[in-house]
């Protein structure tokens, strides 16, 4: 059964930020990483389980893109993928994580 996603007010703020970012460097980059974010991100309505947890926060599963950590959870019972943060790899991403965990 397909999951559906959810992406949380932080996960859309996360991608508005991601997008501000790159534009300065290259509107083309910009569409290409946004894009690829959207598309690994539907990735996930498939079999969203089958990613391992983020080690330093088990409670979450982490899809990496490119340099950006894609961290979510998975509600079995509602098939639901609940996508929290969207975070560039060198942030402290387990203290953007905290009060999530």
């Amino acid at each position: 059964m397909k999951y559906r996603l959810r992406y949380l007010k932080l996960a859309q703020s996360d991608l508005q930020e991601i997008a501000d970012f790159n534009r300065r460097f290259s509107e083309k980059y910009q569409t290409e990483i946004l894009s690829k974010i959207e598309q690994a991100c539907s990735g996930l309505k498939d079999s969203p389980e089958n990613l391992p947890d983020y080690r330093l926060a088990p409670s979450f599963k982490r899809l990496i893109v490119n340099d950006y950590l894609v961290f979510f959870k998975v509600d079995g019972t509602t098939h639901v993928v609940s996508i929290y943060r969207i975070l560039h790899a060198k942030r402290d991403t387990l203290t953007l994580l905290k009060d999530d965990i």
